[in-house]
């Protein structure tokens, strides 16, 4: 059996970018590089190619029955890499190109590449390149990737952190993003001695000054911090080893202790304090839909925790373009799309001015932040000022629910126990999260379900926008539990949304 599988791949290898019985052309790179493949291979290998072949987005486009599709964005050689492995599963992996051909895995839906590409990283990473996996997926920003090769570094870091000079050439917010790490900061010394070597003293007295205070925040999930082991650690390494900035990072830490209680200091949930009460909000209901059965279930939602129906005001965005004095006339706007908006653009630059005007918006991913999709919104509202991620490629007929509450102190989380998007669970699968963005819940797949960005003028806040990775629409309308159900906190999330985005 296992020869035949071999006889199998040798033939397949044959036709990679092979133009005999091919019905595809990819026009790859600024070179415009052509390359070739067939839509049943490729189709078995990628979900994301077997919608756009088969549902008719990529049609034929030349006189051969060929599809030719351009990609001026895409690597040539990381591209024919994916090639490689829809034909014979197997890519010439390297240290050098594993993490791009993650990126491109995850946005073309290769879950089986995906977990080639950390089986490989898995078996090579070691001191001579821990930390420069490291540095490359801070920069790659992808967050499933960053979880996993943190992981595999605490898992792996007494050999990591023994080798000297392991943090030659890097940056160093890469060194600050692993002092923040809970799990690095009580237990791995090793780590501490290896920037006691690099030339970083002044940036790592400040930094240290303030660390514990850092992870007292309460916005990044921490748990508790032992401060007085820690510093314990950290000053007799110090003894143990003499530094030329023995000195300065002694008095630094030893700062830090008489700032913190010599305790197990637990942190404490954020508290908020709302200046508006929910009936004193005005809301915008900014739907590009004529559907009215639509309409009625959002807004019944809205006003579902003490919004006053009289302060709610409807304006169908496919009809016409609204004005910005009347945008600006309204505490919070929240915003969903069936069709396509009047002028996407137009709309795309008004609620940028709005959210810069310090008011909050509510987005509904579902259909809005669909990826150059004629429904959704452009301009520069999709970008990482105002996004907590990326717009990405809709997803649907895969039932999910509620999975992981990253923020369970937060106020949109306040009541909501249990979300259930229905069988169709519309949502977008976001290639990217936002570095200034951040994510309060997720769905059991892995997804954003909730996301906040607070924009910040002078370091304070200055708009907010929230996005909610939905269909807001819940299953009374259908009656089929396509859509999410109304027996689960939908309604209690969107009331949550608005009054929150209005007061942040």
């Amino acid at each position: 059996m296992a020869t035949i599988i071999s006889q199998i791949n040798i033939q397949l290898s044959e036709y990679i970018n092979c133009n005999d019985l091919a019905d595809v052309k990819f026009i790859v790179g600024e070179k415009q590089y052509e390359m070739y493949g067939h839509k049943l291979i490729l189709s078995l290998s990628s979900l994301m190619w077997k919608t756009l072949f088969f549902s008719g987005q990529w049609q034929e486009t030349s006189k051969k029955g060929m599809v030719v599709i351009n990609l001026p964005k895409e690597d040539p050689k990381i591209f024919e890499e994916l090639l490689k492995y829809c034909y014979i599963g197997l890519p010439d992996f390297q240290k050098e190109n594993v993490l791009q051909i993650y990126k491109k895995a995850d946005y073309y839906l290769m879950e089986d590449l995906k977990i080639l590409c950390k089986n490989f990283i898995q078996k090579d990473l070691c001191e001579d390149n821990g930390v420069w996996y490291y540095q490359q997926t801070l920069l790659l920003n992808n967050r499933p990737m960053i979880k996993f090769l943190t992981r595999e570094i605490v898992q792996k870091s007494k050999v990591i952190f023994q080798k000297k000079g392991c943090f030659k050439g890097i940056h160093p917010r890469v060194i600050q993003k692993l002092l923040c790490n809970n799990r690095l900061l009580c237990h791995e010394i090793d780590l501490f001695r290896r920037i006691c070597e690099t030339d970083l003293g002044t940036m790592l007295k400040k930094f240290l000054t303030s660390l514990l205070k850092y992870d007292l925040i309460g916005t990044k999930g921490r748990s508790e911090i032992k401060a007085t082991e820690f510093g314990s650690k950290w000053l007799e390494d110090l003894k143990k080893k003499e530094t030329e900035n023995q000195s300065s990072f002694t008095k630094a830490f030893n700062r830090c202790l008489t700032i913190f209680p010599r305790k197990t200091i637990i942190e404490q949930p954020r508290s908020y304090k709302f200046k508006k009460k929910n009936r004193e909000i005005t809301v915008l209901l900014l739907a590009s839909t004529r559907h009215r059965g639509y309409i009625r279930d959002v807004f019944y939602s809205i006003c579902s925790q003490g919004i006053l129906p009289e302060n709610v005001k409807l304006f169908q965005a496919q009809k016409k373009t609204i004005k910005k004095k009347v945008l600006n006339s309204f505490d919070c706007v929240f915003t969903f799309s069936y069709e396509p908006f009047h002028d996407s653009k137009e709309y795309g630059k008004l609620l940028c001015d709005y959210v810069d005007s310090g008011k909050g918006l509510v987005i509904c991913a579902s259909d809005s932040l669909r990826k150059n999709h004629v429904r959704g919104l452009k301009g520069p509202i999709l970008g990482c000022k105002y996004l907590p991620f990326a717009p990405g490629i809709l997803i649907h007929n895969q039932h999910s629910k509620l999975g992981k509450i990253l923020n369970p102190h937060h106020p949109i989380m306040k009541g909501v126990t249990s979300f259930d998007g229905g069988k169709d669970t519309f949502h977008i699968r976001t290639p990217t999260i936002y570095q200034e963005g951040e994510i309060i819940a997720e769905y059991e797949n892995g997804q954003p379900l909730i996301g906040v960005n607070v924009i910040k003028k002078d370091h304070q806040p200055n708009g907010c926008v929230v996005v909610l990775n939905i269909w807001p629409v819940s299953d009374k309308v259908r009656n089929k539990k396509s859509f999410w159900l109304p027996s689960t906190d939908g309604s209690l999330m969107i009331s949550n949304s608005i009054v929150y985005a209005t007061n942040c």
